[in-house]
């Protein structure tokens, strides 16, 4: 009997790769403006910071769910403490999952995109925070097809700083013609994922965070992939996100053999995208030797 229970375990695990850890319902109805997906990995430095900026919105209409990538340190469980503690939780209610193994950012995302409810989409690093009224901005903003960008604001050793130059260049991202944008899309990346909010179906349209073998990098092919949609643009003024900027492990921009493997593979989907056209695709090669020749240095 114990022989079998232990083969039955197994077999969920690989059969699902998560186990839910909590699910509380906030009592709201079942038509949730927004999801919140946090997405953790080792985070129990930053976990609380980033839990209170939401479970503190000025708007609750929204759910939470909280992915924990096989993190070796405390983040799930201060997470678990923080959520339990709370007498007043969103209208959507929260999830927190827990992988049985660490299956890199794109899974993650990808589980949690199914799992969504809300119309719009948020996905945020553990290390991230909102600011207060983020989900009142979306919710007086709100428009069918909307993409929702925001300002950012940045941690530092736990100081709150300005960093112009990245603000400027989203900026003039913003300001060029759609197909001007593609373009510099299809080789770099000018838009960071947590000043973005997306619309659900437009993220399930495209098949968003599906992007075998690429791990961790989630949002590459996403921007190209919705670029290539009809989409309404919505720039909200009266919020911001903080991105932190002292964690290593977000910010680690060492060369090593498993970031340029995920680098590489995500230049290559994003060729494929963009076989119709030939300069794209010959600037997308050159900067895959690149990435192979910083490697051997």
């Amino acid at each position: 009997m114990m022989i079998k229970e232990l083969f039955d375990i197994k077999k969920f695990m690989f059969l699902n790769k998560r186990i839910e850890i909590i699910n509380l319902e906030g009592g709201g109805s079942d038509k949730i403006l927004l999801t919140i997906c946090i997405l953790v990995y080792n985070s129990e430095i930053y976990i609380e910071r980033c839990l209170s900026s939401i479970l503190n919105q000025k708007s609750q209409n929204f759910e939470l769910i909280l992915i924990d990538d096989d993190s070796k340190d405390n983040s799930l469980d201060k997470a678990v403490s923080l959520v339990n503690s709370k007498s007043n939780l969103p209208k959507g209610g929260v999830k927190i999952f827990k992988s049985y193994s660490n299956q890199g950012i794109c899974s993650n995302a990808s589980y949690c995109l199914n799992k969504a409810k809300g119309a719009i989409f948020k996905l945020l690093g553990a290390d991230d925070a909102l600011g207060e009224n983020y989900v009142y901005d979306i919710e007086n903003n709100y428009i069918n097809q909307g993409i929702y960008i925001t300002k950012n604001k940045y941690f530092q050793n736990k100081k709150i700083i300005e960093i112009e130059k990245r603000n400027q260049r989203i900026q003039q991202f913003l300001l060029l013609k759609k197909i001007d944008q593609i373009k510099i899309l299809c080789h770099e990346n000018p838009i960071n994922a947590s000043s973005i909010a997306v619309s659900t179906s437009l993220l399930k349209k495209i098949n968003a965070y599906k992007y075998f073998p690429v791990r961790n990098i989630e949002d590459w092919e996403t921007w190209v992939r919705l670029w290539k949609t009809n989409f309404n643009l919505i720039i909200l003024n009266k919020s911001c996100i903080f991105y932190e900027v002292s964690n290593t492990n977000s910010l680690d921009s060492s060369r090593n053999f498993k970031m340029v493997f995920d680098i590489t593979f995500a230049r290559i989907r994003v060729i494929i995208l963009n076989l119709d056209s030939p300069r794209l695709v010959f600037k997308s090669f050159k900067n895959i030797i690149r990435s192979f020749y910083h490697l051997s240095k």
